[in-house]
C-alpha cells in the first residue's frame, strides 16, 4: 500500500521527494506492520521509480526537454510499464529481506 500511494501520489504531480520525507516523518514503520529497514527499501525504490512517472520531476522535466515531449506524456504513456515492472521488483526485493534476512 506505502508503494503504490507513493507512485500514485507522484503521477498525480507530488514531488516524489516531497512525499517520501512527509511519509517518513510523519508515520513510523509500525503504522504500515513492517521493521524499518523494510520501509526504507519501500520509500527509496518507488522514490526512484516516481521520479520517472510523476511530471513534475526533474527526471522527467530533463527527459522532456531534450526529446521534445511533455513530461506528461512522458509519465503517463511512456513509464507505466517500466513503473510496473520496477514496483514488482522493489516488493520482491523488500519482502526478501523482510522474510529471510530480518525475520522479526
Amino acid at each position: 500500500a506505502l508503494a503504490a500511494f507513493i507512485i500514485l501520489a507522484g503521477g498525480i504531480g507530488l514531488h516524489p521527494v516531497v512525499l517520501v520525507i512527509l511519509v517518513g516523518s510523519v508515520l513510523p514503520p509500525e503504522v504500515f506492520g513492517m521493521p524499518p529497514m523494510v520501509m526504507a527499501l519501500v520509500m527509496l525504490g518507488t522514490w526512484g521509480l516516481s521520479t520517472t512517472s510523476s511530471p513534475v520531476s526533474g527526471t522527467t522535466l530533463v527527459i522532456g526537454r531534450l526529446t521534445g515531449e511533455s513530461s506528461f506524456r512522458l509519465a503517463w504513456r511512456r513509464a507505466p510499464l517500466y513503473t510496473l515492472s520496477g514496483a514488482l521488483v522493489v516488493a520482491a526485493v523488500a519482502m526478501a529481506y523482510w522474510k529471510l534476512i530480518d525475520p522479526h
